[in-house]
Order: structure tokens, then sequence, then C-alpha cells
């Protein structure tokens, strides 16, 4: 009986997973018609009008409002939106991490070769310059040229 009865709620709840719903941040380009979507709990960074900026995982409140960082927005007060990967931020980071030390190399290095201290110290700028602007090298979509709606998707 217990077997049957498990049998049993297994087959009622299956259609709930297969038609779940979720909600997603549609943006729309203006110009082209070319939508692109956030999944919700998606780490982006954002800009309002008043010039704010939020960092944090995209919840949605209702159609109109998302949580960002426990402040509420309307999709109305963006600026510009960007997608912030964990994979960038952590390269961005073991780079900085890189370049402090390559950089911390470079007085020891001055005692043996001044050669080497200089070509330690070039390259942990660069290394830590391409740290810097690694993040703001994922696309934005700015509130000029692009809509955005929250819609749901089923699964």
């Amino acid at each position: 009986m217990k077997k049957f009865m498990k049998y049993i709620i297994l087959f009622l709840f299956i259609p709930f997973i297969f038609f779940a719903q979720e909600k997603h941040l549609q943006i729309t380009n203006i110009n082209n018609g070319e939508t692109f979507v956030i999944k919700e709990n998606k780490r982006v960074k954002i800009k309002t009008m008043n010039g704010e900026k939020l960092f944090g995982k995209l919840k949605f409140v209702d159609d109109n409002t998302i949580l960002i960082d426990e402040k509420s927005l309307k999709l109305d007060e963006i600026k510009f939106i960007r997608k912030r990967s964990l994979s960038t931020t952590i390269i961005a980071t073991s780079f900085i991490i890189v370049g402090a030390f390559t950089l911390g190399l470079a007085p020891i290095l001055v005692i043996g070769d001044t050669q080497a201290a200089l070509t330690a110290f070039l390259s942990s700028v660069g290394i830590s310059s391409f740290a810097i602007l690694l993040p703001s090298l994922s696309k934005k979509y700015s509130n000029s040229t692009y809509n955005f709606q929250i819609i749901e998707l089923t699964n």
C-alpha cells in the first residue's frame, strides 16, 4: 500500500515540475528586436538614473520591480545593466594578486639585476591593468537602446 501511495504522489507532482515557471529579465534591443534573457539569481551590476551603482544577485519582486542587494528598484529606474559572472570576478582577483606579487618582487630584483626588476615592474602594471579592465569587457545593456521587461518562461 505504501509503495502504491508513493507512485500516486510521484505521478501527481511530476506535471508541476515540468510546467514550473521561472521569472527572467528580458532585454530587447529597440533597433533590431534582438532579445537577451537574464535568469533570476544571476550576478549583475546596475547603475540607476540617479547615479547609484548596485552589485548583487538579481531577484524579482513583481512584474515591474527587481531586488538587488536588498534594495528595491523599478525597471524604469535602470540606466544600464551588466551581467557579472563569477568566473570573471575570480579571474580578475587572481590577476590582481599576481600583479601585486610581481610588483613586490621588483624591488628585490633591483639588488641583482635592474633589467629584471624593470621587466617585473612593467609586467605587474600590465597584469594589474588587465585585471581592472576585465569586468568592464562584458556587454552593457543601456536603457537608451534596450527595453527591460520581466517575463515568465516555462522550463
